[in-house]
């Protein structure tokens, strides 16, 4: 089907969606784009940001971050959904390029939903990465009482955020 789709260009939105179903998100970023140029809809623009950055090799490049924080932020300011709220929040969180800003638009998208185990998720990373590990702590716990410690990353970042505790425990001894 992807074969018949590429060569007869006769339904990029269809082909869009063997991509994603594929996570083949090389593919799919630049179709997103392209069916944002023709439609105009913020759907495929933030889809493409998206799969723009879980395509990348080196998601530390900042050329490719740029473009995925101006393509989010674009969404973001013709309609505020939380997914690409959280998205932008994280990322700028994540990368620490801005954690305060971040968590500002993780709080804008808890407003829209606020039990996203995502969304929290995202939250509580910020906080440990200002250093505030009890407050992340008790986003944490708030997550496992949801059902929400089954998620690979969420698990990781719980450990992560333990260890966080215990070493400023350590430090506090000193």
């Amino acid at each position: 089907m992807m074969n018949f789709l590429e060569t007869s260009k006769s339904n990029d939105e269809l082909l869009l969606q063997v991509y994603i179903n594929l996570k083949n998100y090389i593919k799919a970023s630049p179709l997103a784009y392209q069916l944002y140029k023709k439609t105009g809809e913020t759907i495929y623009l933030g889809q493409s940001a998206i799969f723009e950055y879980e395509s990348s090799e080196d998601q530390k490049n900042k050329k490719m971050q740029n473009s995925v924080i101006k393509k989010l932020k674009d969404v973001i300011n013709k309609s505020r959904e939380g997914l690409y709220l959280n998205y932008l929040g994280y990322l700028l969180i994540d990368h620490e390029i801005d954690v305060k800003k971040g968590m500002r638009y993780i709080d804008e998208a808890l407003l829209l939903e606020p039990k996203s185990l995502y969304y929290l998720d995202s939250l509580a990373w910020g906080y440990y990465k200002l250093g505030n590990c009890k407050k992340a702590k008790a986003i944490m716990s708030e997550i496992k009482k949801l059902g929400g410690s089954d998620n690979d990353e969420v698990k990781s970042h719980i450990n992560i955020i333990k260890k966080c505790k215990i070493i400023k425990k350590a430090n506090n001894k000193k």
